[in-house]
This record gives C-alpha cells, sequence and structure tokens, in this order.
C-alpha cells in the first residue's frame, strides 16, 4: 500500500485547518449575509458555527478512528458498505473543492484587477493569463510536497488572521463596538428567524474547511490524538474572529452600507482609518490564494484516497518518489482548476457550495450514527450526530423552501 509522510503535527494542521476556514470567505461574505438577517448578522453567524460544529466533533471523531484520505467517502462505505455511495460522495467533495478553487482564483484576478486600478497601473491583463499565472504558482508548491505546501499556507493564514486583526483592532478604536453589540442584541426579535436562518446558511460557507483537514490525516503525526484536537481548535478561532469581525463592522457601518459594498472588509477599513491605502485588498488576494492552494491539496487527497481503494483508476494513486505527494491527483485537478476556472463565473457559488456540503454532511453524520450503533466508533457521543442530523436536515429544507 502506498504510505504519505506524517509531517504535520496539530498545531501545524490546526493553522493549516483555520487558513481554509477563513479561506476568502470571510473578506467577501459579510455583505451577503447582512442582505439577508440585517442587524442580526451576527447571529447568523453564530448559528452557523454552530451548526459545523456538530459536523466538526463528528469528523474529528471518524478521522480519529479511521485515518485515512478521501474522508467522508471513507466513512460512507465503512458504515453502509456501499463503494457506489461512497465513491459518489467523494467525488462530491473532491468537485466542490475543485470549483471552490476554480471560483477563488476568479476572485483572485477580480481582485488583481481592482488593485492595479487602486495603484493607477494602466495595464488591463487578461482574466485568463493571471488564472493561469497564479495556479501554475500554486501548483509548483502543492507539487513539491506537503511540507513546502502546508509551511506556505501556515504563512498566508497569519496573513489573513493578522488583516482581521487589524480591522477588528482599527474599528473597535475609531468606532463604537458597544453601540455595534446593542444593535445585535436589539435584532432579536425585530429580524425574522427564517432571515437568521437563510442568512446563517450563506454564513456556513465562511466555516467550510474543516472537513478538508481529514484529507491530510495520513500526513498527520498521531492522528488517533491529534485530529479531533486540531479540527475544534481550527473552529474555536475562526467563531471568535468572525464574531470580532462583525462586531467591528457594525462599529464603523451600517448592516445596509455593508450590504452594498462589494468589498465590505475593505470599505471598514477605508472608513475607520479614513485611509485609501488597499491594504485589505492585497490581505484579500493573499486570503484567496491560500483558499486555492488547499483547494488543490485537498481535492488530490481525496481523489488519491479514492484510487488507492480501488473505487477509481488505480493509476490516480501513484506518489512521487522525489516529493511524497500523489503527482498524477494533483495534476489531474490542477488540469480541472484550469478549465473550470475560465469557464465558470463567480455567481452564487457559497449557495451552491453550503447546500452540496450540508448534503454531504448529513451523509456523515447517518454513517457516524451508525458506526456508533455498532459500537464502531467509541470515543464520539451518541447526541453530536443526532443534533447534527436534527440541524442540517432543517437548514437544507429551509433552503429548499425559500428556492421555491
Amino acid at each position: 500500500m502506498s504510505e504519505l509522510k506524517r509531517t504535520i503535527t496539530w498545531k501545524i494542521l490546526a493553522i493549516y485547518g483555520l487558513g481554509n476556514i477563513l479561506g476568502a470567505g470571510i473578506y467577501v461574505l459579510i455583505g451577503e449575509v447582512a442582505k439577508e438577517s440585517g442587524n442580526a448578522m451576527l447571529w447568523s453567524f453564530f448559528a452557523a458555527g454552530i451548526i459545523a460544529s456538530f459536523t466538526a466533533i463528528t469528523y474529528g471523531a471518524l478521522a480519529s478512528e479511521y485515518p485515512v484520505s478521501a474522508g467522508a467517502a471513507i466513512y460512507t462505505e465503512r458504515a453502509f458498505n456501499s463503494k457506489k455511495w461512497s465513491t459518489a460522495v467523494g467525488l462530491t467533495m473532491a468537485l466542490t473543492a475543485i470549483v471552490s478553487s476554480s471560483t477563488l482564483l476568479n476572485g483572485f484576478n477580480s481582485y488583481f484587477q481592482v488593485l492595479l486600478e487602486t495603484l493607477g497601473v494602466q495595464f488591463n491583463a487578461p482574466s485568463s493569463l493571471v488564472i493561469l499565472t497564479i495556479l501554475a504558482i500554486l501548483s509548483f508548491v502543492a507539487l513539491k510536497g506537503i511540507g513546502d505546501s502546508t509551511k506556505l499556507a501556515v504563512l498566508l493564514t497569519f496573513t489573513e488572521a493578522g488583516g482581521l486583526l487589524l480591522i477588528i483592532g482599527f474599528a473597535f478604536f475609531y468606532g463604537d463596538p458597544m453601540d455595534a453589540i446593542a444593535v445585535s442584541m436589539s435584532s432579536i426579535g425585530e429580524i425574522p428567524p427564517l432571515a437568521i436562518t437563510l442568512g446563517a446558511f450563506i454564513a456556513f460557507y465562511a466555516f467550510i474547511g474543516f472537513e478538508d483537514m481529514v484529507n491530510v490525516v495520513e500526513e498527520v503525526q498521531q492522528p488517533e490524538r491529534q485530529m479531533k484536537k486540531g479540527i475544534l481548535t481550527a473552529l474555536s478561532i475562526a467563531v471568535v474572529l468572525y464574531g470580532l469581525t462583525i462586531i467591528a463592522a457594525l462599529a464603523v457601518l451600517t448592516s445596509s452600507e455593508l450590504a452594498q459594498s462589494d468589498a465590505p472588509l475593505a470599505t471598514v477599513w477605508q472608513t475607520a482609518t479614513d485611509s485609501e491605502f488597499p491594504l485589505i485588498t492585497i490581505i484579500g488576494l493573499i486570503a484567496i490564494t491560500n483558499g486555492a492552494l488547499i483547494g488543490i491539496i485537498t481535492s488530490s487527497r481525496i481523489i488519491f484516497g479514492l484510487a488507492r481503494e480501488g473505487w477509481i483508476s488505480n493509476k490516480l494513486a501513484k506518489i512521487s518518489s522525489k516529493s511524497s505527494v500523489p503527482s498524477r491527483a494533483t495534476y489531474l485537478v490542477i488540469g480541472l482548476i484550469a478549465i473550470t476556472a475560465i469557464a465558470l463565473p463567480l455567481g452564487t457559488l457559497a449557495r451552491i457550495t453550503s447546500f452540496i456540503l450540508l448534503v454531504v454532511f448529513t451523509v456523515v453524520q447517518a454513517a457516524a450514527l451508525k458506526l456508533k450503533v455498532q459500537n464502531k466508533l467509541p470515543n464520539l457521543n451518541y447526541c453530536i450526530p443526532i443534533i447534527g442530523l436534527i440541524a442540517n436536515i432543517s437548514v437544507i429544507v429551509i433552503q429548499l423552501f425559500s428556492w421555491y
């Protein structure tokens, strides 16, 4: 059996996961959530975080018990003994990561063009050239090995988190955080629960990423003990950062102003500091780059895991002797990202991705519950997958009704 090198500690895993969770979502989604839930946007984010936490706990327990790549697909197979269902789940997760990376590269192009305009650079860079250039750079890093990839991801994560802390610090100093908290509190009872739920559905996209952590489990040291710790640490830090960021945003702008902005956190920064320097635009580019890199790593590991299990072509399970990465799976992912990044618009990615992932998460919770009943998952409490199932299905149903 092909084996990957275990070079990731739980701290590096947590930072890697945090970078994926922060990604580009928080930098653009605050405005979208504000459109749905207005002054109650803080509660939408917290609701999304709570829903995500049940699945995160389940993933941590499953990854500890079954420390192999292709996470959700493997858990489904172990529980239901169906290769067809497991393959479908795995390919869905890989496709989601590929499309997300493609969309992030589109976002990179948009941010890059804005940056050129802000700096007064008179150069109209073709979108396809920008996308393929940054993809080539990220592909080089991904193919060098998980050690180099995670080191870069850690560096970019600190930059992302640093950007949020800068916004929080300046907004709290120049704005009115107590008023923001009062506005959020007064929204309880004023904003319909449906609006908060729909806002939470969009906000859920900003919390995804923890599920990708299990796909590098074979490169984690002592995964039986470290996976749950790394996953919950990453998610907890994200919840705190998001809560403070939303309070900071409302301390400077109203929810309607946030909803009208194409780059809400950049607008918050410019308003709080009275500066036109595109610092947050630059950090947004970094966040997008990190999210795209992690997407490449994640999708290639899922495909590698499926191929090694024999559920898809085993040729994709080949590991490079030089870098110890699944090279063929990575090349396939890079090719698909290149095609979809140029062909697909940004559109409603957050809603589509959230919906698909909630369906997959529901399957994972059902798998965990069955394994628990069979006494094959001793490190998980019964109530976690049950509550997770109810929460996921409820949000899915509400979202379906809202579409019709």
